[in-house]
């Protein structure tokens, strides 16, 4: 009997929590849409950074909330933050695809960015499902007539007017499709008529103006300008026009008059303090620059955007320290500014002080977890710091709220470079080539992978399409003349080193380019004065210097080098890298104890200079002090742990003293160090083949140097007697060959082949490339095995 109202009181309960649910969920809703309407509210009243943390605080509450992102990202455009709105907008994207206002404004913003393929595509996707959107296709002509597609911008221009007959930008946009066509009355006439159709309209006025300037009516153009200030005195844009076209005109005493007469008329209108402030800055009076700047700020003391401006002007004509002070004001104003902290953090990293930069960085990112901006800074932070890995990782969360963004493809492609990922970095750059083609940055760097990677006709190609793009790009023509040169193209090596030259006069790399082509065509008397040249502009100019002691040791002139290289240290004794090299040449002519008393002059002279202590360790071994070597190796570790050539020649040493173990241990340390080190990875692979017999790891090894390098004739050699000791004789023969090809002065290729011939039972073949290793004369480790098989083939 008691079981019912048991029951009564569970149900009552059960009911209650769910009514308790349902209201604790109504409040949360209430509480999204009260940050969302407050957000709206903030918008429509233009305060854009109280309406950005309404429309953060509803998103933090939800989420998945489709219009706050979109809001929010609309907000951000106003903040002209783009980056950060391009991934508002990615984010509502993403919930929902089929909001076409959202993928309008990301198409925008890559028109902006001049990623004018990526904004076509996602154009067309919205046209496809709104044909008469407006705005989709004034951005699809805007899009055709970027592309140079004259015809097609015309074609979207009169479908825009189809829509709307009255829209007087799409005629003006059309005009000046006619004049990229050539069509120059056919556009004056349509301006003519559409400023008729609404003389009201500034615009029309601008166009026909800026369409006279291009003509070379500038009397014609004033005119019109003038006109538009006379029917329109109470608004600020004519002055500004005007101010814009005497600029172009250079002609700055009246670009002076008319911006403070527009400063004296619109007093609130802070764009024409801005730009009398650029006019002093063009005409180096900073002073004055700053005065009107200052006053700005005293004029508005609400907000921090007139002191941001004037942040920036410090910045530009280095005056860091009053920068800092003017963004620590705008953080006493608004302690949660993201705009002064992002500049500080650049203006840290700049002068070097990476940890106060890391400081406001981890202050951006802890407030704002999502901050693209942040993220890139820490990228750029990380880069600075020799930690591209961490660089990488902070690209790619920028990449996922802004993928379409050439310049962070850059960046993400110039971190694997540095962190020994060539192969990543050239495919990231070519990301970012395909969102905006004109991307110099990424061509020069691109051109440079080629050259260093002996790809001599793509460099060649690339530095033509860069000068094309930059006529006067000095980096460009030291490209084209080093591809060149190494194709043997001596006539363009020569007029790029002469255009280097005309450039730049003040600089050695042109004399220096142009030795080494005089050098290619055997006038060596020229390649000397040319290399002398880059010499006296820089003393320290050590590739220009190696080529005058090379030439001196080519004639046999070794006495001749030292001399010369001496005459270099009288005129700067304090460089250490001078007494390495004159050592260099006293151990070529046999005399070791000249060339160790130098090693030890650069040691005194920089104590932690660990190339003489290496070179030091190499005299050392050639003269058979093993135990010496490898001490002064050790001693160039501690100095710096990084330093993989001091692992490499300690590795080498402990090698031929068949120390395995230990070269082992160095070989895998330096491969901690340089994952993709070719001599590393391929001794390694050696060692693991002949003395350890474990085939496996030798041929993970040897196929890492391959992927690094794939053309090495010694990787192919290394590959092929892994392949012949796993008995897999067709495969080694291939290899084999393959080296051979590249480098036929190896006696141990020879014999290589001649051993896989054999056990692949063709005794003429292994005859022939047995005999031919000992042909060559030069002595190896299996020289008497090779005499011994050949005896034994008769």
């Amino acid at each position: 009997m008691r079981k019912k109202p048991f029951i009564k009181v569970i149900f009552f309960l059960v009911f209650i929590g769910f009514v308790s649910m349902l209201v604790s969920c109504g409040s949360v809703e209430q509480r999204k849409q009260k940050y969302f309407e407050r957000g709206q509210k903030y918008f429509g009243e233009e305060k854009y950074k109280e309406a950005q943390i309404e429309f953060s605080n509803a998103l933090q509450i939800d989420p998945k909330f489709v219009e706050g992102y979109y809001q929010l990202g609309l907000t951000l455009l106003k903040l002209k933050d783009l980056k950060s709105a391009f991934a508002a907008f990615s984010k509502t994207v993403d919930l929902n695809p089929e909001h076409m206002g959202a993928q309008l404004k990301l198409a925008q913003i890559l028109y902006a960015a001049k990623s004018v393929d990526p904004a076509l595509k996602k154009v067309d996707k919205i046209l496809k499902k709104e044909p008469n959107n407006k705005e989709a296709l004034q951005l699809k002509g805007n899009c055709l007539f970027a592309k140079e597609d004259w015809d097609g911008a015309i074609q979207m221009a009169e479908a825009v007017i189809q829509v709307d007959p009255k829209d007087v930008n799409s005629r003006i946009f059309m005009a000046q499709a006619y004049e990229k066509k050539g069509l120059l009355t056919e556009a004056e006439n349509l301006l003519v008529e559409t400023q008729k159709l609404d003389e009201k309209n500034l615009q029309t006025y601008y166009s026909l103006a800026s369409f006279y300037y291009r003509s070379k009516k500038q009397t014609l153009a004033e005119q019109v300008l003038r006109k538009a200030i006379e029917l329109n005195p109470d608004e600020n844009q004519p002055f500004m026009a005007l101010a814009s076209f005497y600029e172009e005109l250079k002609l700055y005493d009246k670009e002076e008059n008319i911006l403070l007469e527009g400063v004296k008329k619109f007093p609130d209108f802070f764009e024409f303090r801005n730009n009398l402030a650029k006019l002093y800055l063009r005409e180096k009076k900073n002073e004055d620059a700053e005065k009107i700047l200052k006053q700005a700020v005293k004029d508005f003391p609400e907000g921090i955007d007139k002191r941001i401006t004037l942040s920036e002007m410090y910045i530009s004509i280095n005056a860091t320290d009053k920068a800092v002070e003017t963004l620590n004001e705008c953080l006493k104003i608004d302690p949660k500014a993201l705009e002064p902290k992002r500049k500080l953090a650049s203006i840290y990293m700049d002068k070097k002080e990476y940890k106060t930069a890391s400081k406001y960085i981890e202050e951006i990112l802890k407030d704002n977890p999502q901050d693209t901006q942040g993220h890139f800074l820490k990228g750029q932070l990380s880069m600075y710091l020799s930690d591209p890995r961490t660089a990488i990782n902070e690209y790619r969360v920028v990449l996922k709220d802004m993928p379409d963004f050439p310049n962070v493809h850059y960046q993400l492609g110039m971190a694997h470079l540095a962190n020994n990922e060539p192969f990543l970095g050239e495919e990231e750059l070519h990301k970012a080539l395909e969102l905006n083609p004109d991307l110099l940055r990424a061509n020069v760097v691109l051109a440079k992978i080629y050259l260093s990677s002996n790809r001599y006709a793509e460099a060649k190609e690339a530095a033509k399409k860069l000068i094309e793009k930059a006529p006067d790009l000095y980096e460009a023509y030291g490209i084209l003349e080093e591809s060149s040169r190494n194709l043997g193209d001596t006539t363009t090596s020569f007029a790029a080193a002469d255009k280097m030259i005309e450039l730049h006069s003040e600089l050695p790399d042109g004399y220096f380019r142009l030795g080494r082509s005089y050098e290619l065509t055997g006038k060596i008397d020229q390649a000397l004065n040319s290399y002398e040249k880059a010499l006296s502009i820089k003393p320290d100019f050590e590739s220009a210097l190696r080529q005058i002691l090379n030439i001196h040791v080519n004639k046999k002139d070794i006495d001749g080098a030292i001399s010369r290289m001496k005459n270099q240290i009288e005129k700067l004794p304090e460089n250490p890298n001078f007494y390495d090299i004159l050592a260099q040449l006293y151990a070529q002519k046999k005399d070791f104890s000249a060339a160790e008393d130098n090693l030890i002059k650069a040691v005194k002279i920089d104590p932690h200079h660990v190339s003489s202590l290496v070179l030091h360790g190499n005299l050392s071994s050639l003269q058979g002090d093993k135990e010496k070597a490898i001490k002064l190796y050790r001693e160039a570790i501690e100095q710096d742990p990084k330093y993989v050539e001091a692992y490499l020649q300690l590795a080498s040493v402990y090698e031929e003293e068949k120390k395995y173990e230990d070269a082992i241990k160095t070989y895998t340390k330096i491969l901690e160090l340089d994952p993709t080190n070719l001599v590393a990875n391929n001794n390694l692979s050696y060692i693991y083949l002949e003395y350890k017999k474990d085939y496996d790891r030798a041929l993970e090894l040897a196929q890492a140097a391959m992927e690094s390098n794939p053309g090495n004739p010694y990787i192919m050699d290394t590959m092929g007697w892994v392949y012949y000791q796993k008995g897999l004789y067709t495969k080694a023969i291939s290899l084999f060959e393959s080296s051979i090809k590249k480098n036929d002065k190896d006696p141990r290729s020879f014999y290589h082949l001649g051993m896989a011939y054999l056990k692949n039972k063709d005794s003429e073949k292994a005859k022939s490339a047995l005999r031919k290793a000992l042909d060559l004369g030069t002595d190896f480790p299996e020289k008497d095995l090779t005499r011994k098989t050949l005896g034994e083939l008769g």
